[in-house]
């Protein structure tokens, strides 16, 4: 993970407002083309007081998935990072347009001991290609891809036994699922 200290404004009803924190690179993963190496990827981002979690995870063109996490603390120091090594899928949503299915309750574990429980509501679609004129729609979908863009109401538990020491959050925030084919 790769963090730096971002600051800028946002201008809202004529109003100014000045920006401090910290920002991340999401799509830079690698140094190639996403789409090259990957079919599906995630960015979840979530808050609770004081801290906050993000996890990516992306599928490659071998159908295997690979997530990680962080969770910070509100100055953007690192509290817990990791890779998920099994996720235990509970339910699953089907996906209102695009053909596809994305994890609704589910169990991810990481180090020993530790897990986040997550739990996704439906919030909204977009099919990437609708700007398009559909002529070129139809040609891209036929020889290329059918790209879409999913956006989740997520809610994470994180559970965590370490130094004997039991540490427990609950994040609510969104989750954006992108697949490409």
């Amino acid at each position: 993970f790769s963090f730096v200290n971002a600051h800028g404004f946002v201008k809202y009803k004529g109003k100014k407002y000045n920006l401090r924190g910290k920002g991340s690179m999401e799509h830079i993963l690698t140094n190639y083309s996403f789409g090259k190496i990957a079919n599906r990827w995630q960015i979840t981002r979530a808050f609770t007081e004081g801290k906050n979690f993000v996890l990516y995870g992306y599928q490659n063109k071998r159908g295997k998935s690979i997530r990680t996490f962080i969770v910070r603390d509100r100055h953007g120091r690192m509290l817990d990072s990791g890779k998920i090594t099994k996720v235990l899928a509970k339910k699953y949503l089907k996906a209102k347009i695009g053909n596809g299915t994305l994890l609704e309750k589910g169990k991810m574990l990481f180090h020993k001991k530790c897990w986040l429980t997550t739990s996704y509501t439906w919030n909204g679609s977009l099919s990437l290609l609708q700007g398009l004129p559909i002529w070129l729609r139809v040609f891209v979908r036929a020889f290329f891809a059918n790209p879409h863009r999913y956006q989740l109401q997520a809610s994470v538990q994180y559970y965590c036994q370490k130094n004997n020491r039991k540490i427990y959050d609950t994040f609510l925030g969104k989750q954006v699922y992108y697949k490409i084919k």
